[in-house]
C-alpha cells in the first residue's frame, strides 16, 4: 500500500496517513461483506456464528469511526491527524479482536 505511493518520504503525514485510512476502510467493508455473506448458506456451529456476528458488530463499530471521521473538516490541524490516528487504531484493533474470536 504504502510501496504504491510514489514519493512516499516527500509526502505530508497527513497525506500518508489518509492513503493507509481509505485502504483500510475498503478492506474492513471487504471483510464485513466477506462475512455477511458466510452466514448465507452455511452451517456454522453456535461458536462459529456468534464470532461471525461479533465481528460484524466490530466491522459496524469501525465504519461509524469512518463517516464521522470523513465528516470532520479536513482543514484542522494537529488534533485531526491524532484523530485519524487512533480511528485506524481501533480499526486495526477490532480486527484482532474478531480474529481472536476464531482461536
Amino acid at each position: 500500500m504504502l510501496t504504491d505511493m510514489p514519493d512516499l518520504q516527500k509526502k505530508l503525514l497527513t497525506d500518508v496517513v489518509y492513503v493507509v485510512i481509505n485502504s483500510t476502510k475498503t478492506k474492513v467493508t471487504t471483510m464485513s461483506v466477506n462475512c455477511s455473506a458466510y452466514l448465507h448458506g452455511k452451517f456454522l456451529s453456535a461458536c462459529y456464528h456468534t464470532t461471525i456476528y461479533d465481528c460484524m458488530d466490530l466491522f459496524g463499530t469501525t465504519k461509524e469511526a469512518w463517516t464521522t471521521l470523513w465528516l470532520a473538516p479536513r482543514n484542522c490541524k494537529g488534533s485531526t491527524i491524532q484523530h485519524d490516528m487512533t480511528v485506524l487504531s481501533a480499526a486495526i484493533t477490532n480486527q484482532h479482536t474478531c480474529l481472536k474470536g476464531f482461536s
